[in-house]
């Protein structure tokens, strides 16, 4: 998925999720921001990427784990 400018608050994963191949043109704010509360959520990110980040990509405001493959 390509995820095209202008750029916006980018995917929010308010429980376990997985972003796969997940590109964006214009990162804007986040990419992505993960909240979940549940320390046993699981947030996988696969492949993608980012362009014109001027801060972060991801954001990680909750409990559980991020894993990157």
């Amino acid at each position: 998925m390509i995820i095209g400018a202008p750029a916006a608050d980018g995917v929010h994963c308010k429980g376990s999720c997985t972003l796969q191949n997940v590109w964006r043109e214009d990162v804007g704010e986040d990419a992505a921001t993960f909240r979940g509360s549940s320390s046993s959520n699981v947030y996988t990110v696969s492949g993608g990427g980012a362009k014109e980040a001027g801060d972060k990509v991801f954001r990680f405001n909750g409990a559980g784990t991020r894993t990157s493959r």
